[in-house]
C-alpha cells in the first residue's frame, strides 16, 4: 500500500504538469481565435477547477482499488459524511443517518449556466451546493 501511495503522489506531479500544458494550449487557441477576455477567464478558471478536481478523484479511485470494500465504505462515509455535516439540516443528525446517506451520495460538477432542473420535471434527487452558487428563476 505504501508503494502504491508513493507512486500516486509521483504521478500527481506529472498529471499537474500535463494539466498546466492543456490550460496553456487552450489559452493560446483562444487568443489566436480572438475569444473575448471575459470568456477566456471563465474557461481558464473552469479548467483549473476541473484539473484540481480530477487529480483528487483520480487519486481516490486508485486508492479505492487497493482497499477492501469495507474500508472503501468507511472512507466514503467519512469523506462525504464530513461534507454532509456542514449542511445545517445534517449538522445534528444521528451519525448512522449521515453515514447511510454518505454511502449513496454522488458528486456532480456543473459549469456556469448549466440548468440543473426544469420546472415540472419529476424529482429524482436533492442537490447540495458545496462550492459556488445557484440561481432559481422562472422562465416565462
Amino acid at each position: 500500500l505504501a508503494a502504491t501511495l508513493a507512486g500516486l503522489i509521483a504521478s500527481a506531479g506529472v498529471a499537474q504538469e500535463d494539466g498546466n500544458r492543456k490550460v496553456r494550449d487552450a489559452v493560446q487557441y483562444m487568443q489566436v481565435h480572438r475569444v473575448p477576455l471575459e470568456l477566456q477567464s471563465r474557461v481558464r478558471r473552469y479548467m483549473h477547477f476541473m484539473l484540481a478536481r480530477d487529480s483528487r478523484t483520480a487519486m481516490h479511485s486508485e486508492v479505492q482499488q487497493v482497499l477492501s470494500s469495507s474500508l472503501n465504505a468507511e472512507l466514503a462515509s467519512e469523506v462525504r459524511g464530513s461534507m454532509l455535516r456542514r449542511i445545517p439540516v445534517f449538522a445534528r443528525s444521528p451519525s448512522r443517518l449521515v453515514s447511510r446517506l454518505a454511502l449513496v451520495c454522488q458528486t456532480a460538477v456543473h459549469a456556469l449556466g448549466d440548468m440543473l432542473v426544469y420546472r415540472g420535471d419529476p424529482s429524482n434527487g436533492v442537490y447540495f451546493i458545496v462550492t459556488g452558487t445557484a440561481i432559481a428563476f422562472r422562465a416565462e
